[in-house]
């Protein structure tokens, strides 16, 4: 190759490419974010399909670039953030509003506990996200970003499951997350 051949593939790749391409899957992350979030404030049938879901953003967050780099600190913030997707997942499946319809499938519709549990679990991602970059000079990596979200999807399915046995009644079952006012001052008593 000549050098004028390798001055015009640079000149091609230019580091405003990498710019917009960060812009570009930032965007991308948040728009699915908002549809996986917007999608658990609708009344949505607890599926074991919903796994599929989970496994794309998992294999998503896996490809190269990969979750993060192969360095000590990235691993342990990619771990980190990972065990804290898990927690917030388990417990917005413990939490959230269940119940069985007239034919006895199994439905489920977010609250505020919800909301509040998926913007803390987006808002640690950022910000465990943050500490690797300022402190320990980690590159941003949005994949690990869909690694997290498929994580805690699933994790919020496994416990939505796990409480399905125990969901018999119509409408909406009373959790932590969804207690009446009247509930909440008789427990306190």
């Amino acid at each position: 190759m000549t050098s004028s051949a390798g001055r015009l593939l640079a000149a091609q790749h230019a580091p405003m490419d990498d710019k917009v391409l960060i812009l570009i899957n930032v965007a991308v992350i948040l728009l699915i974010s908002a549809i996986v979030i917007v999608s658990q404030f609708n009344v949505r049938e607890v599926r074991a399909q919903t796994y599929l879901w989970c496994a794309l953003l998992g294999v998503r967050g896996v490809l190269p670039p990969g979750p993060s780099e192969a360095t000590v600190p990235g691993v342990t913030f990619l771990v980190i953030g990972l065990a804290f997707s898990l927690g917030f997942g388990y417990y917005r499946g413990r939490t959230i509003p269940m119940w069985r319809d007239g034919t006895g499938r199994l439905l489920r519709k977010g609250n505020r506990l919800t909301l509040v549990l998926w913007l803390s679990n987006l808002l640690e991602r950022f910000v465990v996200g943050a500490i690797a970059a300022v402190f320990f000079g980690e590159p941003f990596n949005g994949t690990a970003i869909w690694l997290s979200v498929g994580v805690t999807l699933a994790a919020q399915q496994w416990a939505m499951q796990r409480r399905a046995s125990g969901i018999t009644g119509q409408g909406p079952q009373p959790t932590q997350g969804n207690r009446t006012t009247a509930e909440r001052h008789a427990q306190d008593r």
